[in-house]
């Protein structure tokens, strides 16, 4: 693995935003998690995830779940708030 991934040689520079940018929560995000979990027609992302495996927890506390985590990773994600490496 190591010798894929090569020691960075310069400095990574992001660009600068411009205009108003999107701001999600981890509420707005689980909101819709919720609504597609347990759909049979819910999509299948690039990492071969789907919302309809999560159809066992809409039942569970919002906070305890793994859709409330992937909600969180939506939120920062979206908003442009992860790590530049995510």
């Amino acid at each position: 693995m190591r010798k894929m991934h090569l020691k960075r040689q310069r400095p990574l520079i992001l660009p600068t935003p411009v205009g108003p940018q999107i701001r999600l929560t981890a509420a707005e995000c689980f909101t819709g998690l919720l609504q597609a979990s347990g759909s049979k027609n819910a999509p299948i992302g690039f990492y071969g995830f789907s919302a309809e495996s999560l159809g066992h927890e809409r039942d569970l506390p919002p906070k305890d779940t793994l859709m409330w985590q992937v909600a969180r990773l939506q939120a920062l994600a979206g908003s442009g708030l992860a790590h530049p490496l995510v």
